[in-house]
């Protein structure tokens, strides 16, 4: 091999086995008839070699930063018969922006590069991008996400994609910019994890997602699924449909791809009607409940807020006065937000926040501000549950 697997990862390249190809080409073919096909990511021609049999009018675009890639390709669409209608271009993708008139289908395995080797001024790219958006980007994101960004930057309405990816995105806080582009701008249909066990990417052990979407849609729902094995993949649109409601409030999504019991019929799971969120966490009750301490704040910054059980069960199922309840401090974090009155008393309350230490605890120093509890619209159910401890026998 002209590139050895190390030197590959150095730029995020890692080659797709063939039944993956095959896969993610048999799904755009149930669902466009493209004039222009894209790989973003080329390497050895792969995806352009399979989709351009399946398509035979269709023009084969090619990117790549590497330029041995980018020869290997250029000589195996050639053999194939390829090259007369093909084009691979030695450039990075994310500055790619050519549009056709027709359909394009993007397909193929964005390069998986880990934030600490891009560089600053492509994380700025990736910021200033997902701003036009009216999205926000971490720094920490990896290459794979840029592309996600490039795609929904450069195609336009009724174009479609199909890209496999690390699946790490579905879960951490630098993917939700991938989640948003998903339910937003990009159209995402579905969401199919394949686990580690089945190899997905040979000279890596990690879990890939295979990711579908038509830009410029807003289906009801995203289809989700899991396999173990490549020969279980089938069908990419096959899986458990979870409603878009759903996945705007869902932190993490992979939870979402392993199925459980189907309900009965003419039944619906619960998460599909409402949302179940925990109580916010103060870290520090005795200080950012409202007591003498804080006897000198203006009352904008005092909140109602059930503070214990006992609230909840002496409401005896509807709670029509708040006037019980112990109210809890809610700082906004842009304390430019409050008037010079209210900043002063503020200020000053503050101060004797930091004394008490509500400034060193684990809630607060991971919080965007230290003093800004964060609290949540009022919901219209609430509950409580009760974690019962027995005795062990034996």
């Amino acid at each position: 091999m002209l590139r050895s697997p190390d030197d590959r990862r150095k730029n995020g390249a890692t080659y797709t086995p063939a039944s993956i190809v095959k896969n993610m080409v048999e799904w755009a073919a149930s669902n466009c008839a493209p004039n222009r096909i894209i790989d973003p990511g080329v390497g050895s021609a792969r995806f352009l070699l399979r989709a351009g049999a399946v398509f035979p009018t269709a023009q084969l675009v090619g990117i790549d930063i590497d330029p041995v890639a980018t020869l290997m390709a250029r000589a195996n669409l050639s053999v194939a018969g390829l090259g007369f209608r093909s084009r691979v271009i030695l450039m990075d993708y994310r500055l790619f922006t050519e549009q056709i008139d027709g359909t394009t289908l993007y397909i193929g395995n964005p390069p998986y590069v880990r934030h600490h080797q891009i560089m600053p001024e492509w994380k700025e790219w990736l910021r200033a991008e997902a701003l036009n958006l009216d999205l926000t980007a971490s720094k920490l994101a990896g290459l794979h996400v840029y592309f996600f960004l490039a795609t929904a930057r450069a195609a336009k309405p009724n174009d479609v994609g199909v890209f496999v990816t690390a699946s790490e995105w579905l879960d951490v806080n630098y993917g939700a910019l991938v989640r948003s582009l998903m339910l937003g701008k990009l159209g995402g249909k579905s969401v199919t994890v394949v686990e580690p066990t089945a190899q997905p990417f040979p000279d890596a052990a990690t879990t890939a997602a295979i990711t579908t979407f038509e830009i410029g849609t807003k289906p009801r729902s995203l289809c989700f699924k899991r396999v173990d094995d490549l020969s279980k993949l089938g069908e990419l649109e096959k899986g458990r449909k979870v409603h878009r409601d759903r996945l705007f409030v869902e932190q993490r999504w992979s939870h979402l791809t392993r199925a459980g019991e189907k309900p009965p019929e003419g039944f619906v799971e619960l998460g599909e009607l409402c949302r179940v969120h925990r109580g916010t966490v103060t870290g520090a009750n005795g200080v950012w409940i409202a007591g003498p301490h804080s006897a000198d704040l203006p009352e904008s910054v005092l909140y109602p807020t059930i503070t214990r059980a006992r609230e909840v069960l002496d409401a005896e199922g509807l709670l029509s006065d708040v006037a019980g309840l112990r109210r809890v401090i809610d700082l906004p974090a842009d304390l430019d937000e409050l008037n010079t009155e209210d900043r002063s008393l503020v200020a000053r309350f503050l101060r004797t926040a930091q004394a008490m230490g509500a400034n060193k605890g684990y809630v607060a120093r991971h919080r965007k501000a230290w003093w800004s509890v964060g609290l949540r619209a009022p919901a219209p159910i609430f509950a409580i549950w009760l974690l019962l401890q027995f005795p062990r026998t034996t």
